[in-house]
Parts: C-alpha cells; structure tokens; sequence
C-alpha cells in the first residue's frame, strides 16, 4: 500500500477482515463471532467493523437486533453501500415480514 503506515495492529485488522469475511461466507458463525470480538477490540466504531456486526446478525438469524440496529447504523454510515444492502435484506420480507418502514 503505498503511501500508508502499517503498523502491527493496522496489519492485524486486515487479517481479521480478510478471514471474517470468509468464515461469514462459509458459514461458520463460531469462528466469526470469535474474530469479529477481536475486530471490534480494535477497530469498535469503524464503518467496517459496523457492517461485520450488521452481517453477523443477518446470518445468525438475529433479526431482531438487527432490525435496531440498521437505523443507527444507516445514521451513522449513510454511504455504505454494505451497510445499505445489508439493510435492505433485514427490512425484506422474508427477514422480517412484521418490520414497517418509518
């Protein structure tokens, strides 16, 4: 990366995203819950770390905690587009058919 300082923990998170991402794609939500506790001890409030959090509860199948958490997150991020896409799959109605826009 040209022109920016890796430090060890910058290095660090970039390892932890590159495998959350993969074991929320593979499904394994044991392993994600484990490296996204080490993400968020890094990178708390980070757009990033947010939509791991959002992605998490998805595939969980928290709906609940998801639902609460999309508008903070839409507030606080609004131009992510992971974090608006991921959005749109809590408020669907196969997610969530009881969930009302407003």
């Amino acid at each position: 990366m040209k022109g920016v300082c890796l430090t060890p923990e910058n290095q660090s998170s970039i390892v932890i995203k590159r495998n959350l991402a993969q074991t929320l794609y593979k499904g394994q939500m044991d392993d994600a819950r484990h490296l996204f506790l080490q993400l968020k001890a890094i990178e708390p409030f980070s757009m990033e770390t947010r939509g791991f959090e959002l992605e998490l509860l998805i595939k969980s199948k928290k709906i609940h905690d998801a639902t609460k958490l999309v508008p903070r997150l839409l507030d606080d991020f609004p131009g992510s587009a992971k974090i608006l896409w991921l959005s749109g799959q809590v408020r669907s109605p196969i997610f969530a058919p009881d969930f009302q826009w407003g």
